[in-house]
């Protein structure tokens, strides 16, 4: 009978080809809706590594759509802070501390996903949701008709 070798508790050093390839990875788990594995293929790209902000980014869109928002917040910062001009990640963070209850600073965080020429669906839901929840309920169904429209 074979033997089996034993798993190795030493956390695997990706090369350059094997990050590239977590990053694909990771992006491919999080478009298909399996976002806890994209979590882990994100989570595996180290700090040095030139992909490290478009992991972050990543991570941190799968950790807002499994609902650890205090989490994918922290994530989103590190990932802003590599990529500071990506407007994809003022967007989820927008959309992290609008589920926190932190309806200022999801606002701020839609603001600058604007400034930087973000449009879309999720920041009109988010607007909306945030006039929603502050019971401005003109504005409220000024955006939800909005969303419809486009």
């Amino acid at each position: 009978m074979k033997q089996r070798k034993k798993k190795s508790n030493k956390r695997r050093i990706l090369t350059p080809q094997n990050e590239v390839l977590a990053l694909q990875n990771g992006e491919h788990a999080l478009a298909s809706g399996r976002f806890d594995q994209a979590v882990r293929y994100f989570s595996s790209i180290p700090k040095n590594s030139p992909n490290y902000g478009r992991a972050c980014k990543g991570h941190g869109a799968a950790l807002v759509r499994t609902r650890r928002w205090q989490e994918a917040l922290a994530v989103l910062q590190a990932a802003h802070d590599a990529l500071p001009e990506d407007a994809d990640i003022f967007v989820d963070a927008g959309d992290a501390a609008r589920l926190l209850g932190r309806l200022t600073d999801a606002e701020n965080n839609y603001a600058e996903a604007r400034k930087r020429d973000a449009i879309g669906f999720q920041i009109g839901f988010g607007e909306a949701s945030i006039c929603q929840e502050r019971k401005q309920w003109i504005e409220a169904v000024r955006l939800w008709a909005e969303l419809n429209i486009s």
